[in-house]
């Protein structure tokens, strides 16, 4: 093939391309975008078209030649330029490919970020919720804690371990040692504890130690500076960022108070019944040795022996007032209560306790306005009464004053540790003498204590008062104040309503009793004998140991007494017959018995004038009998039997 056939062919291969290439990269690289591009294609190859006539000959070449390689160079150039036009637009598709990819990676990048970024918000507003809930928590965790501190009814304070300042009390605290909120935290530890034991409370408060520990009781100030026993209990803890110690201080003096007072009334409710089992046994012991005594002395008759029989009888009789006195101790004393008025009780014996104290004590009265009966034994209450007033007479050997009282009270709001609700008759005996000595004062009331001296007393007084109140359901409180006097009181229920109605109210002065007996006796130990055994059989006794004062009874209640029992030689150089005949130049009626030695001169001259003797000693049994037979022929005086046991 020729040169011109190769380039015809070439021409008209080319011819073919380029409309086919350029259709391809139509459809690659779209109509907009290489459009203008094969817009100038097909007119330069138009242009080629329309020119090729023009260029029939040049340089002699033929014009199918010429219009060939023109052609065929210009679908050349045409081709190159499509190729670079192609690979122009399969850079900038590929660089919009990897734009799309960076977008599309871009894109899922931000929609990580932003899930990511959402995720974080998400749990950055929980949290900012969470630590809100925590502190509102804490806050309320805060205002508890602090309510519950503050308002702890155990009262609690909080101090610095290292410079013992107290940082925080509570409103119990407050109340307990008296200072207000600023100047507590303006005090150390050590102004709250006595001052000897504030160093070694404070060694043992600050101890190491992660758990609540007991300190043990301690004594406590306060502000007033009075002192009181605490239960301590502590704590180590943080307090505004500092070690700190947590006490709680209990009070417990009135627990300890109650306490001891619980023990002592154990211990003296043991002592009473031993003392009540020990007088019963005793009394029949007693009674045969008196009875074998009486035996023998009408057996032996006169002589020395005799005489040492007597004191064995007087002896007994001691030991039977005793065993009686035993007995009320242990609340064991026969008890037939009424309905009693203990206003009319006090005005029955308001002149014999001013005749029982002397003449330089004072005994003033103060009855309560509308009392109520009680119920009680008039009996056991005079024994009561008179205990308390000779009890306040030995307490003022110098003189003073002793005051009697009535009154009725709320038993759960008079202040009284023994306290019970209901009504009480309280009776109140206070004197201005030296008080009641601290060492004393746990033990009045047991059997064998007293305060004098010289072995003048048994020391059953008070502990008999205690026995027969309890015996009425009721209690016995005292005060005492050194070189002020005393106070007993005496609390005895109310008569309940149903028992008051339709029984009538007995005064001192309408009690039915035995008789009054006029005991006038200078030896102290006869008198006492004769009375007890008077006493035992409900006899109302009136004691004098000489003339003037058994005549200064007999001017205040002569009309009361039913009989003279008196010693034939009396102290103050008169007789019995003296006595006898001054009171029977009042009321001839009046009976007598006459004690002493007998010898037939008296015995004569007592028969002559119809009254009884008794030759001592003589025995209870006796005694009674011969007073009893000179009651039953006269008429009784009814009046309350008073003494003591």
């Amino acid at each position: 093939m020729s040169g011109i056939g190769i380039l015809s062919f070439l021409s008209g291969a080319l011819q073919l391309t380029v409309p086919s290439y350029a259709l391809t990269l139509v459809r690659r690289f779209g109509a907009q975008r290489v459009g203008w591009f094969i817009v100038f294609v097909f007119s330069c190859l138009a242009l080629l078209r329309l020119l090729a006539p023009a260029q029939s000959t040049v340089r002699g070449l033929p014009a199918d030649f010429t219009l060939d390689a023109a052609y065929a160079v210009g679908a050349l150039l045409l081709l190159i330029g499509m190729g670079h036009t192609h690979t122009l637009c399969a850079r900038q598709e590929e660089a919009l490919r990897n734009e799309e990819r960076l977008h599309a990676e871009y894109k899922q990048k931000m929609e990580e970020e932003t899930a990511e970024l959402a995720r974080l918000n998400g749990a950055l507003a929980s949290e900012v919720a969470r630590r809100e809930q925590s502190e509102k928590a804490l806050a309320e965790s805060a205002t508890y804690y602090h309510q519950l501190f503050m308002e702890n009814p155990a009262p609690t304070w909080i101090f610095d371990r290292s410079s013992g300042r107290i940082l925080a009390a509570n409103h119990a605290a407050i109340r307990q040692y008296g200072f207000d909120s600023r100047e507590f935290v303006t005090l150390a530890a050590r102004d709250l504890i006595a001052p000897e034991k504030a160093r070694l409370f404070l060694e043992d408060a600050v101890a190491p130690n992660a758990r609540t520990r007991e300190c043990g009781v301690w004594q406590h100030c306060r502000k007033d500076g009075s002192r009181f026993n605490a239960e301590v209990l502590a704590a180590d803890i943080r307090a505004a960022g500092l070690d700190a110690c947590m006490v709680v201080a209990c009070d417990v003096t009135e627990r300890h108070y109650r306490e001891l007072r619980l023990r002592r009334d154990q211990s003296l409710k043991v002592i009473t019944r031993m003392s009540a089992g020990v007088a019963r046994h005793l009394q029949p012991l007693l009674a045969a040795i008196d009875q074998r005594a009486a035996s023998l002395r009408t057996q032996i008759g006169e002589g020395k022996a005799v005489e040492d029989i007597r004191q064995i009888s007087a002896a007994t009789t001691r030991g039977m007032a005793i065993s009686r006195q035993l007995l009320a101790v242990g609340a064991e004393l026969p008890c037939q209560p009424q309905v009693l008025d203990i206003n009319s009780l006090l005005r029955g014996m308001n002149h014999m306790l001013n005749r029982l104290v002397g003449e330089r004590i004072t005994v003033e009265f103060a009855y309560g306005s509308y009392m109520v009966p009680m119920l009680a034994d008039p009996k056991l209450m005079e024994h009561v009464l008179v205990n308390l007033v000779l009890n306040a007479r030995d307490a003022m050997p110098e003189g003073g004053t002793i005051t009697i009282s009535t009154s009725v009270v709320r038993g759960d709001a008079c202040g009284a540790s023994e306290g019970r609700p209901g009504e009480f008759v309280r009776l109140s005996v206070r004197d201005t003498g030296r008080g009641i000595g601290n060492e004393i004062q746990e033990h009045l009331f047991e059997p064998c204590v007293t305060t004098k001296d010289g072995g003048r007393a048994l020391g059953l007084g008070l502990a008999s008062v205690r026995g027969i109140v309890h015996q009425h359901n009721g209690w016995v409180e005292f005060a005492t104040q050194p070189g002020a006097g005393s106070e007993f009181l005496v609390f005895i229920p109310c008569a309940p309503a149903d028992v008051v109605q339709g029984q009538p109210v007995q005064a001192a002065a309408t009690l039915r009793h035995k008789g009054t007996v006029l005991l006038v006796d200078p030896d102290d130990r006869a008198r006492n004998l004769a009375r007890c055994a008077l006493n035992w059989q409900g006899y109302r006794v009136i004691e004098a140991d000489s003339t003037s004062l058994a005549l200064t009874f007999w001017q205040s209640q002569a009309a009361q007494i039913n009989l003279l029992l008196t010693e034939l030689a009396l102290n103050d150089g008169s007789t019995g017959f003296d006595l006898a005949n001054q009171l029977q130049q009042t009321r001839q009626s009046l009976k007598v018995i006459y004690t002493g030695c007998e010898s037939p001169d008296t015995a004569a001259q007592i028969a002559s004038l119809g009254a009884g003797f008794l030759a001592k000693p003589f025995t209870p049994d006796k005694l009674l009998k011969s007073v009893q037979q000179a009651l039953d022929s006269g008429e009784h005086a009814d009046e309350p039997l008073w003494g003591t046991l």
